[in-house]
């Protein structure tokens, strides 16, 4: 079925998604000479003094995941079915994309993220603004799906996953003096970041499941 084959393409445009994030903050480090992902940002990796290759692998990654993200958002809108928590789904998370894209494109950090130039301030804004827009599309959805029995675990997957995402982004504001003291930034901003990925990679999981039982059409015929 046609609609079955578009939204099992955005299911796989979500997994690899997380994949590549994944892959990208466990072993990208290797990519730059003396780069340690314990106590350096994933950002440092493409910042304006980084080597070329690592320059290039980072940003056409985030770059990447910003496109992914836009697909399986379009694939969940249509999955969970239609209406304004799944359209406001939608919006949110294709603003996150083109964020990662624009980031990714045109503002890199500067040299060890300690931004003091126009670029590297926009790298630290748009990444904020992205990350607030991906937090607001997974409430939407989340919505969408507690109306869907074949979602509704994920609803509640969705709304823990904001809290702890929140959380830990807040916890990591305030205690930043401290974690940087141990030296394990790197890994906290992994830990933190790493929550609202896992989130894509878990929800175009599910979406993958379902469009291979053949058990979604083009748009679901659940409660507005």
């Amino acid at each position: 079925m046609g609609s079955g084959l578009s939204l099992r393409w955005s299911a796989i445009s979500g997994i690899t998604a997380s994949l590549i994030w994944g892959i990208l903050a466990a072993v990208g480090g290797f990519l730059r000479p003396g780069y340690n992902p314990l106590t350096q940002a994933i950002s440092e990796l493409g910042d304006t003094g980084a080597p070329l290759g690592s320059a290039i692998a980072e940003r056409a990654v985030i770059a990447l995941l910003g496109l992914l993200t836009i697909l399986l958002a379009v694939g969940l809108h249509r999955g969970v079915g239609s209406g304004p928590d799944s359209r406001a789904g939608l919006a949110f998370m294709a603003v996150f994309g083109v964020f990662n894209i624009i980031q990714a494109l045109f503002f890199p950090c500067d040299p060890g993220c300690v931004n003091t130039s126009f670029t590297g301030a926009m790298h630290s804004w748009i990444g904020l603004a992205g990350f607030l827009a991906l937090i607001l599309g997974m409430l939407a959805l989340s919505q969408r799906m507690r109306k869907d029995e074949r979602w509704k675990r994920y609803s509640a997957y969705s709304v823990v996953s904001v809290i702890v995402f929140v959380g830990l982004y807040v916890g990591n504001i305030l205690g930043y003096g401290a974690i940087s003291s141990v030296g394990i930034q790197g890994l906290v901003q992994r830990i933190v970041l790493g929550v609202p990925i896992l989130w894509i990679g878990i929800v175009a999981l599910r979406l993958l499941h379902l469009s291979n039982k053949s058990k979604l059409s083009v748009h679901a015929q659940v409660p507005s």
